[in-house]
């Protein structure tokens, strides 16, 4: 199969200019977006409605906030505006009821992720290692919360994760060894910017009163959570560390109905999405149409029903670069078994070094394996 390099090359040559152009209609979609999820928390503070219907409003109201959170990811990456101020405005009005700033997230998914993808040590977002999971208190803690962990935090993952993961990034990964000399990064400012941020949340909870904060901020929070995790963990964590910048190996796409993609901005094109970071996600579909021409081997993509059950069901940790593994079993599970059963691409020549081997953990054993997946891929 083509290198990576070579694959993206092909691909630009077959895409068309307009491709590359940033699509602000998209972000006026997205403020709009935001205002009507205002008018919504308006009327949960001002009438009287049954609480029934504050709660599906609510709910309304978390799903609109990602939706606005994926547009204002896609802005940050230049595919939205090209004024400043206009992408500024639409990072703060998508990234603040998650409690995230502009600033964080920048650093944290532009700088750290997208340079360093699915490969260990570089990305904050990727699972940990067995190593890594018995020297770091904070690493065990974020581990039983992962869907997969098997732990009864695991429960809770999916409502508060992808909020947890920005602090963790900010006030733990950033400054660790070896991410703090790849992704330098004004920690002090970042804190006390995020600081302000969760205290001005705070204080609008106080002054809303128990009821109305937790209809208008805290089970929207916990909506938009769910919905971005549940499009994070599929699109990463069922696939095989690298060691450099390869979204045909370390990254793949999910796929939602149609009218859900336009809700969400594209986002479920997400092999898409890495292999050109600054192209608009409405042109998801033509990559991936012109990638089936030039190398459809190369193509990762699994309905998200399927990438769910596979994230839910699967070891939260890697043993090595391509085995995931639980710390209290024996359970290894073989990612290149996994890929054949789903028909995934299985290319491994660019993973990450082999001395990934947890030093914790027994060497991986074939045949345990093979009590877990037979030889091709299916379940006993």
């Amino acid at each position: 199969m083509p290198t990576a390099r070579e694959l993206r090359r092909a691909l630009k040559q077959a895409l068309p200019k307009e491709a590359f152009q940033p699509q602000p209609w998209r972000g006026v979609r997205a403020l709009l977006m935001a205002i009507f999820a205002l008018a919504l928390a308006l009327i949960i503070v001002t009438t009287d409605l049954p609480w029934g219907v504050d709660l599906l409003l609510a709910v309304i109201i978390g799903e609109r906030m990602a939706a606005v959170l994926l547009c204002a990811h896609e802005s940050m990456h230049g595919a939205v505006f090209k004024l400043p101020w206009a992408r500024q405005l639409l990072s703060w009005v998508g990234f603040a009821p998650l409690l995230v700033t502009p600033g964080l997230w920048h650093a944290w998914h532009n700088r750290a992720h997208h340079r360093g993808a699915n490969q260990p040590e570089f990305d904050p977002d990727t699972l940990a290692s067995l190593d890594r999971y018995h020297a770091s208190w904070s690493t065990r803690i974020r581990t039983k919360m992962t869907p997969g962990s098997g732990h009864w935090l695991s429960a809770f993952g999916f409502f508060c994760l992808f909020t947890l993961e920005g602090q963790f990034y900010l006030w733990i990964a950033s400054g660790e060894a070896p991410l703090c000399g790849r992704i330098p990064v004004d920690r002090n400012k970042l804190r006390l910017s995020s600081a302000a941020l969760i205290g001005c949340w705070l204080a609008l909870a106080i002054w809303l009163g128990l009821a109305h904060a937790l209809l208008v901020l805290v089970v929207p929070l916990i909506v938009a959570n769910m919905i971005m995790m549940g499009y994070i963990s599929t699109q990463h964590w069922i696939r095989p560390q690298v060691h450099e910048d390869d979204p045909f190996s370390s990254t793949m796409s999910v796929t939602v109905p149609r009218f859900v993609d336009w809700l969400h901005f594209d986002f479920s094109y997400h092999q898409e999405h890495h292999i050109f970071p600054s192209m608009s996600g409405r042109f998801g579909p033509l990559v991936r149409e012109k990638l089936r021409e030039i190398e459809p081997r190369a193509i990762a993509v699994l309905p998200m029903q399927t990438a769910l059950w596979e994230v839910l069901h699967l070891p939260a940790l890697y043993a090595n670069n391509r085995w995931l593994a639980r710390p209290d079993s024996d359970r290894q599970v073989d990612l290149h078994n996994v890929a054949q059963r789903l028909e995934l691409p299985t290319r491994f020549n660019n993973m990450a070094a082999p001395h990934m081997l947890s030093k914790q953990a027994a060497p991986v054993d074939p045949e345990l394996a093979n009590r877990v997946f037979d030889q091709t891929g299916q379940r006993e």
